[in-house]
């Protein structure tokens, strides 16, 4: 079996260079007789003072049209690729938000994830009150956003690891999340299978790569539990919200959440989510949870069109709503968490609790290097005395 698999990657590779040789031996061999002359210009100007000058033009000449003869090869070579890139991220990867939007905070949004799946979901899953109820299905809802959208590949790929047998299914609007499910990895590993992933229907939006409106949040409304009748509750099924927000106001002293949300129909799905699921996970990175509840003055400080707009979460969802976001040892930021640390601490927060798996995340660099990391966009970092603040 090795044996073939071998064979078969040297006739792979034999055709791929016998392409290759097709496409670009003119310009190959021109290339390599330009530098067989250059070399023997080279070595005549070396022996012959007077012939200097003249070899020197000539060379130059003939090293321009060497490596223009490289630079066509190369060229067809990689078109290739930047074909394949243009044709994956079009003009999306140019002139949208989204796109902009997932530069920031890669490698803490990634971490997030990873908790997520690893941690917070078998354990809430594990809780006595939980597996009094015998759950059978398991009905999680990933809101749209970039933060959530790396959570598709982990969840789908590892499952959630709970010692009791239930039904997993993922509902969604993230377009994005649903791309990353089949870019990152091979869907015949996958613990989770496309049966079980189910992409809501919706106007879709450019800027966000989701969808939203009535139908998607009719659909949400429809998987859940119904709460607003007397028909009786199904008790042996749980659902769970995992959503984020474009910015997470949590006041001063951090506790109270609001979401902060723009583009059509966003805030609404993240409402529907919050008051049909039985539990929520918000997920957030640090520089995500601002310490004021002016939806005015956010308003003023981001340059854009669309204005946010807010949903302050009721009280009455406060043990079943948990904050996951990361934590920080340094400056800027190290005093957001300890703020966090105070409310787990003193218990006092109004609609949410702060999970207790945040997990610590580390950003090197200088002092302005480790502030436009945590604040990418200048309009923040302008204002984070107010939005975060430091200064207190």
């Amino acid at each position: 079996m090795n044996k073939d698999k071998t064979k078969e990657k040297i006739n792979e590779f034999s055709e791929n260079v016998k392409t290759f040789w097709k496409q670009n031996s003119t310009h190959l061999v021109t290339s390599i007789i330009v530098s067989v002359v250059t070399l023997l210009i080279t070595t005549l100007a070396t022996s012959d003072a007077s012939f200097f000058v003249y070899a020197g033009i000539i060379y130059i000449f003939l090293a321009l049209f060497f490596l223009q003869q490289y630079k066509i090869v190369f060229d067809k070579r990689f078109s290739k690729v930047h074909n394949t890139l243009i044709e994956y991220f079009g003009w999306a990867a140019r002139n949208n938000d989204y796109y902009r939007r997932k530069q920031h905070f890669v490698d803490e949004k990634q971490l997030l994830a990873k908790t997520l799946v690893e941690k917070c979901l078998p354990a809430l899953l594990q809780t006595e009150t939980i597996r009094a109820r015998n759950i059978k299905n398991i009905n999680i809802f990933l809101d749209a956003g970039t933060a959530i959208a790396e959570i598709f590949p982990l969840i789908v790929s590892k499952g959630i690891n709970i010692p009791f047998s239930a039904s997993i299914n993922i509902y969604t609007n993230n377009l994005a999340g649903i791309i990353e499910l089949h870019r990152k990895g091979d869907p015949k590993s996958y613990v989770l299978k496309e049966e079980n992933i189910h992409l809501l229907g919706g106007q879709p939006l450019y800027d966000y790569q989701a969808v939203t409106g009535k139908e998607t949040e009719k659909a949400i409304k429809s998987i859940c539990r119904k709460k607003d009748t007397e028909e009786k509750e199904d008790l042996s099924s749980i659902t769970i919200g995992i959503i984020t927000a474009n910015w997470i106001m949590s006041g001063v002293g951090l506790d109270e959440i609001r979401l902060a949300a723009r583009g059509n129909g966003h805030l609404a799905i993240k409402e529907t989510i919050i008051k049909y699921a039985d539990y929520i996970y918000i997920i957030a990175p640090l520089a995500k949870i601002i310490r004021t509840h002016d939806l005015k003055t956010l308003n003023e400080i981001v340059p854009h069109n669309d204005k946010y707009e807010e949903y302050r979460i009721d009280a009455d969802k406060r043990e079943t709503t948990f904050l996951l976001t990361t934590k920080r040892a340094t400056a800027p930021l190290n005093i957001t968490t300890i703020a966090l640390s105070s409310c787990i601490n003193d218990n006092n927060n109004k609609n949410y609790k702060v999970s207790e798996y945040c997990p610590d995340h580390r950003i090197s660099g200088t002092k302005e290097e480790i502030e436009v990391q945590e604040f990418p966009q200048d309009y923040i970092r302008s204002h984070k005395d107010f939005l975060y603040n430091i200064n207190s």
